[in-house]
């Protein structure tokens, strides 16, 4: 904040303030309403600037001043990805293939669309750049009613809520890989993958599309314009040859 680009990355700020309450994450509580012997979780920025050149901040809670048992449990802290060989094999069965196609669809501020599992109640001080929307942390504190960037939970929680989506509609799930489903309809194959929120789904373009929607009616997603990129990975997309 102190750099040239600080009103660039309070523009960020702002962004990631908006989706805070599109997605209801904090309900403002009086400090005087706290209950008694109540842990206020600190909060940090980490602020990034993408390959595209924008800039994105994203508000995480400090998750080690969690308390086990009572802010998490031990057996709701982890969730798994894809292998990379599965990534690799649902390429070539695209590039092997002339009528399918790849898409990545991004589920937006993927843990702010989980849901808490165990009951939980945490209270996390108003942030840094957030003030003017929630009060002074003086005054009031926020309990979260979504899990946050950096709770111990938040992983698990997204990809739990997104396997019960996924089940709903229909699509199966690998044994071979967690993080790999697939359908069959109308005697077409369609699969994919998920790497936290980052989805790549393979099939044909009808296929897909339908999927695209039945992800965007479970949560709020979109797809990339153009596939060249997956988890770090320079793609390149050769029809031709």
């Amino acid at each position: 904040m102190a750099s040239l680009e600080a009103d660039e990355w309070k523009e960020a700020v702002q962004e990631e303030a908006m989706k805070f309450k599109k997605f209801k994450v904090f309900k403002v509580i009086k400090k005087a309403d706290l209950p008694v012997g109540s842990t206020i979780l600190s909060t940090t920025w980490v602020f990034k600037k993408k390959t595209n050149g924008s800039r994105r901040g994203r508000l995480n809670a400090r998750g080690f001043e969690q308390i086990e048992g009572k802010h998490y449990f031990n057996d709701s802290i982890s969730s798994p990805v894809s292998n990379p060989p599965t990534i690799r094999i649902m390429l070539v069965m695209t590039a092997s293939n002339p009528r399918w196609t790849v898409r990545v669809i991004d589920v937006e501020g993927a843990f702010l669309q989980g849901q808490f599992g165990n009951g939980e109640v945490m209270y996390a001080e108003v942030p840094d750049g957030m003030e003017e929307h929630y009060g002074s942390r003086d005054d009031v504190v926020l309990q979260m009613l979504v899990p946050l960037y950096g709770t111990k939970q938040a992983a698990e929680c997204f990809y739990r809520r997104f396997v019960n989506k996924s089940k709903e509609k229909g699509y199966e799930r690998s044994n071979a890989d967690f993080c790999l489903y697939y359908v069959w309809r109308h005697g077409r194959l369609l699969i994919f993958a998920t790497w936290v929120d980052d989805i790549v789904v393979c099939g044909e373009e009808q296929d897909i599309n339908a999927f695209e929607a039945d992800i965007k009616q479970a949560f709020e997603a979109k797809s990339e314009p153009v596939f060249n990129e997956y988890v770090g990975n320079h793609i390149t997309i050769n029809r031709c040859d």
